[in-house]
């Protein structure tokens, strides 16, 4: 199992990188007004020319048969780049119609013609959701995965979002699944988890580079501030954070579905590991960067709000731990 990116690895991240930065979709966000949709839809249909939904998909499927750790290289750009848009919703619902054979969906999903929405449980019959007016479909993974066409959905209420890019909504499902899959053919929980643990470390390796950047060139006295003991050990501990969050993320991709013990662990704490680290280097981001940090003309503030809104996605931190704690390990012989 290698953890290094070989040529082909390297390939797909910076052609993500590169089409991401193009798009600007941080630049794109501070004129976002909140009724306005938050997808590029030039960006979209983009994505998908370049197979950022197809990666894992066979090749007879019109994929290019790679796995799990080639798409979280895609999903740790989306992170960087603060990529707005039903992306995990659209992967996840991908794997929901492979694995119930419906090919004219995944056509559909795969080409970026029809974009899928992810909606959580929150009780009593009510979902919430952060792609409200994004998508023509939905994807639930609660207990079963499916798949819900826009009219078998109804929303109960749209809310404020802390986040520019996110359209924060509470749903119900009013009608009947387009398509259903059980959790036991399909982890569809733990590819969720992997894939926004991706994105929680990409946006854990952005803050991080941001704050080295600033603090080499920002002056105080006369000198960078990075020269500053306080402010050199803080973003050694960004860096070490985003690299944990980085590599325990590729490893919870190459072990999911290989049969290893360790498997649902390495996922669950993925995710653990992914939230807590994007939220301490973002905040530590802000702080680097002093006042300026908590301008909207500033990205720091954009990172933060992102990554406390995306570490609500998936199961709850007490949960988490708690089948971290129950779940088996791998260990050698």
């Amino acid at each position: 199992m290698d953890l290094l990116l070989d040529a082909q690895q390297a390939a797909i991240a910076d052609t993500a990188r590169h089409l991401i930065e193009k798009s600007a979709p941080r630049d794109r966000l501070r004129d976002l007004a909140d009724d306005q949709p938050v997808t590029d839809t030039e960006f979209w249909a983009t994505a998908a020319q370049n197979g950022f939904f197809s990666l894992d998909l066979p090749e007879e499927l019109g994929g290019t048969g790679l796995g799990l750790a080639e798409v979280t290289l895609v999903f740790r750009e989306i992170g960087r780049g603060l990529v707005p848009g039903p992306f995990l919703g659209t992967a996840l619902a991908l794997q929901i119609a492979r694995a119930a054979g419906r090919l004219d969906l995944v056509e559909e999903i795969s080409t970026g013609g029809r974009p899928v929405g992810l909606i959580e449980r929150i009780g009593d019959g009510l979902f919430r959701t952060l792609d409200a007016g994004e998508a023509t479909t939905w994807v639930v993974a609660d207990g079963t995965s499916a798949l819900y066409e826009s009219s078998a959905v109804s929303t109960v209420e749209t809310k404020e979002c802390v986040d520019p890019g996110s359209r924060l909504a509470h749903l119900r499902i009013t009608g009947e699944p387009l398509v259903e899959v059980a959790l036991a053919e399909l982890d569809g929980n733990a590819y969720l988890s992997i894939l926004v643990a991706a994105m929680l470390s990409g946006s854990a390796e952005a803050t991080c580079a941001m704050s080295a950047s600033y603090t080499a060139v920002r002056e105080q006295f006369g000198v960078p501030i990075g020269s500053f003991q306080a402010v050199k050990h803080r973003c050694a501990d960004m860096a070490v954070r985003a690299e944990a969050a980085t590599q325990l993320v590729t490893l919870a991709a190459l072990a999911h579905g290989g049969g290893r013990s360790d498997e649902v662990l390495l996922g669950h704490a993925a995710l653990s590991i992914g939230r807590d680290h994007a939220i301490r280097n973002a905040g530590d981001n802000i702080q680097n960067h002093g006042g300026l940090g908590l301008t909207t003309e500033q990205d720091a503030s954009l990172y933060l709000k992102r990554t406390q809104v995306w570490s609500t996605i998936g199961s709850p931190p007490a949960e988490l731990r708690e089948a971290i704690l129950a779940a088996p390990s791998e260990r050698p012989a």
